[in-house]
């Protein structure tokens, strides 16, 4: 449930501040960074897990979820669009 919950409003972050004509270019490097990110958080965790203690493997990627989390609710790196992405000129 948690995936699904954070890559939902990871996909609509990027539809949503992303411009039209660079969409399907942010789209891509989403995908890449999820990916080179899992990769990383799983080698570390597993090393973590493996030289001190599961507790502290999950304590570091609870840091870096609620860092996303953050990041992710300020909207850092992009602007709002003026109406929400429901709106489309011209509708009502």
């Amino acid at each position: 449930m948690g995936i699904g919950a954070v890559e939902t409003a990871q996909h609509s972050a990027v539809a949503t501040l992303a411009p039209k004509d660079l969409r399907g270019s942010a789209f891509g490097l989403l995908a890449t960074v999820q990916s080179l990110g899992n990769l990383a958080a799983s080698t570390v965790a597993g090393i973590l897990c493996i030289v001190l203690s599961p507790i502290v493997a999950f304590a570091y990627l609870t840091a870096w979820m609620l860092l996303a989390l953050v990041g992710l609710s300020c909207g850092c790196g992009g602007s709002t669009p003026r109406y929400g992405a429901w709106h489309r000129p011209g509708s009502r």
